[in-house]
């Protein structure tokens, strides 16, 4: 993922297929571990993903997952990346390695295997 320039954003869809025997799932998302500083994104809260077709508002005013289509098993959410430019520490997204470890959860609350993938933003 590379970050844009000065203090400008974009959006990156991270997508995930996933499924279940049962056709149960009741959520999947990642969390994100920065391997440079050993510590964890997002207070170490998941990311949710989202297989709703971008039907369903998450965020006012008009904020959706960027999903392309509800129900085909593929889970996706618009995660914001910030510019190298921005100085507000809310708005800035650190470079480096990172292990996103994705999973998913049954309405029965039994979990998938976890999948990890190495991501760098640059």
């Amino acid at each position: 993922i590379t970050r844009p320039e000065g203090t400008t954003f974009n959006f990156e869809l991270i997508s995930a297929k996933a499924f279940d025997p049962e056709n149960d799932i009741n959520w999947v998302g990642f969390t994100s571990f920065w391997i440079d500083s050993s510590e964890m994104m997002n207070n170490g809260d998941y990311i949710y993903l989202y297989d709703d077709g971008s039907e369903d508002i998450l965020y006012e005013p008009d904020f959706t997952s960027g999903d392309s289509f509800r129900g085909d098993g593929i889970y996706s959410f618009r995660i914001p990346v910030y510019g190298s430019g921005n100085t507000d520490p809310n708005f800035q997204t650190q470079t480096g390695t990172f292990r996103w470890d994705f999973i998913t959860q049954d309405k029965a609350d039994e979990y998938g295997t976890p999948v990890l993938h190495e991501v760098v933003i640059q």
